[in-house]
């Protein structure tokens, strides 16, 4: 049974995409206030120094089967959906640390 004070959270860097990753638990309710939405969990993440400051803008979350979810959806709607409320289905957090894509153009005479 999920507690509505948890959120599971999953980090996939692209440069570690080949690598397994470890979930972990975010607590939603904190002395400075409730963490309501990803915009909030993100703001912890990176206020408590889980992640570097200069990965912010290349963050975005993600269900397991690589649906986006975006920043503004609440917690609570995230964990009734069925995401994020045990390590074994938690919200991914994707760090876009290194280039996913490589374009490449080529230009003649």
């Amino acid at each position: 049974m999920p507690h509505a004070h948890e959120f599971w959270i999953i980090y996939h860097q692209a440069s570690r995409a080949a690598k397994p990753a470890t979930a972990q638990l975010i607590e939603l309710e904190h002395a400075t206030g409730r963490l309501h939405d990803l915009e909030d969990v993100l703001d912890h993440v990176f206020a408590q120094g889980f992640l570097e400051a200069r990965f912010r803008t290349m963050t975005w979350w993600e269900t397991l089967d690589g649906t986006k979810v975006p920043a503004s959806r609440e917690v609570h709607d995230i964990v009734a959906s069925g995401a994020g409320h045990c390590p074994e289905h938690a919200l991914k957090l994707v760090i876009a640390d290194v280039p996913t894509t490589l374009w490449v153009r080529y230009t003649t005479g």
